[in-house]
């Protein structure tokens, strides 16, 4: 993945390692893949690629998200879906060590939190990470069902997620995302779609990582002592 297609290159402040971040909100590559950030770790050879979805407070100030108020879901989803075919069709590993995954899925959403203490926090915004696969299932799951039979996606409904920290763990050491064969193919698609200019349509054919955020509990929230003004 080289890095003159003008993404983001950050430093890693552990070791020697790059990771590039490609913003894709509103761009072809987000049309393409259905994804809003896309990671790519140098030293695993290794895609991440995130959806965020907003979070809105409910009556009581609870924070949560609705699916049935989102009309592109279901796009985002089914691009998501005609990717991964893909991918399966190519090699998982290369047989190196570096190569090992613990999930080789690469899709994850983003459940985002609306209130932001961004003035107070330069680091990752606060919420939690679902993989895709159990994205899928959550969507069907009783415990995801509110009062009125609905979808409804918050802290208490969704037991299984990733915070920020443990994320960034994740994504910093190779645990997660891309095999190096699927690495090459989704290297191939977003090189040729940030050279085009236009999305593809994928169904048609068959390590810089931000300051681990310390002030944060284990929901991606400020604690109390570290919120001085009060919002989360």
């Amino acid at each position: 993945m080289p890095d003159c297609l003008g993404a983001l290159v950050l430093r890693d402040r552990f070791g020697d390692g790059t990771l590039t971040i490609l913003h894709c909100n509103r761009l072809p590559l987000e049309q393409t893949l259905g994804v809003d950030l896309i990671y790519y770790n140098h030293n695993y050879d290794s895609f991440v690629l995130v959806q965020y979805k907003r979070m809105t407070e409910n009556a009581g100030g609870a924070a949560q998200y609705r699916p049935a108020n989102d009309q592109n879901l279901a796009d985002e989803m089914r691009r998501m879906t005609d990717t991964e075919k893909r991918l399966r069709n190519q090699s998982n590993s290369d047989g190196k060590t570096k190569s090992f995954r613990l999930l080789s899925r690469p899709f994850y959403f983003k459940l985002c939190e609306s209130r932001v203490a961004a003035t107070l926090d330069a680091g990752m915004i606060p919420g939690m990470y679902v993989p895709f696969g159990l994205w899928k299932r959550l969507l069907k799951a009783p415990e995801a069902r509110g009062e009125r039979g609905g979808v409804v996606i918050d802290f208490n409904r969704c037991k299984r997620r990733f915070n920020n920290t443990e994320f960034t763990q994740l994504l910093k050491y190779g645990w997660i995302g891309s095999s190096a064969g699927q690495s090459q193919l989704l290297s191939e698609v977003i090189e040729q779609v940030l050279g085009s200019g236009r999305m593809l349509i994928l169904a048609a054919t068959s390590v810089g990582i931000s300051p681990l955020d310390y002030r944060r509990n284990g929901l991606g929230q400020f604690t109390d002592e570290d919120d001085p003004l009060g919002i989360r």
